[in-house]
């Protein structure tokens, strides 16, 4: 099953790194050392081109809500 996760970005920084990482698919070798080993693998086997979409967050006072 494919698991995809949603979320919302404004203008500004958000946007250009969407731009940056999911519409143009970042290299496996930069997420190489964030992943396990068998991770690396399964996303060579399912991305044969070397790069994914992706997009990472930071934890800690970046939701919403946190700043009202």
């Amino acid at each position: 099953m494919t698991k995809v996760v949603l979320q919302p970005c404004g203008e500004g920084s958000p946007a250009q790194h969407y731009r940056d990482t999911v519409e143009m698919p970042v290299p496996l070798t930069k997420m190489a050392p964030f992943l396990s080993t068998e991770d690396i693998a399964d996303f060579q086997k399912d991305f044969p081109s070397g790069r994914a979409a992706a997009w990472g967050v930071t934890p800690g006072g970046n939701s919403v809500s946190e700043k009202k």
